[in-house]
């Protein structure tokens, strides 16, 4: 007995492992399931040749208009009518550059207007105010008349009283 009272104390002389009181942070990861063996796996692969690359298309080179080029374009497609792709198609001249040319030259504007019969640089509003001034203008002499005689007379009818 005496071998065991001296055994028991040995045995609680060894480092017991404690508990720590901390909290895990973070979940532990999760490990993934080992890829399954298909039929085509196999196989056995034909290894890869590196392909060679293949030249990008050389862009086209811009072509500058002169400013007689841009003029005979512009009267063309005025005279015609032509949509900006329409001038593209027949020229070769982007819808973007069309529209640039045509708004630098100010002529879309004044043609377009002239063809409704509104005086060029006046949009519809400005036609509208246009026409409405006008018309005030005739009108206002006779209200002015009939409210200033309404008030003549309604002062001679106080002084009447």
């Amino acid at each position: 007995m005496a071998d065991e009272a001296k055994s028991e104390p040995a045995k609680s002389a060894e480092p017991t492992a404690k508990k720590s009181k901390k909290k895990p942070t973070a979940k532990p990861a999760r490990k993934r399931p080992a890829k399954r063996k298909t039929a085509s796996a196999a196989k056995p692969q034909k290894p890869r040749t590196p392909r060679a690359r293949v030249p990008a298309k050389p862009r086209a080179r811009r072509r500058e208009s002169t400013p007689a080029e841009r003029a005979k374009i512009l009267a063309a497609a005025d005279r015609d009518g032509l949509t900006a792709l329409q001038v593209q198609k027949r020229f070769g001249v982007k819808p973007v550059t069309y529209y640039s040319w045509r708004k630098a030259t100010k002529r879309s504007g004044a043609k377009r207007a002239a063809r409704r019969g509104v005086p060029a640089g006046i949009g519809l509003v400005g036609q509208l105010r246009t026409e409405l001034r006008a018309r005030i203008a005739e009108m206002l002499p006779e209200i002015i008349r009939s409210e200033v005689a309404a008030a003549l007379g309604a002062l001679e009818g106080k002084r009447k009283r």
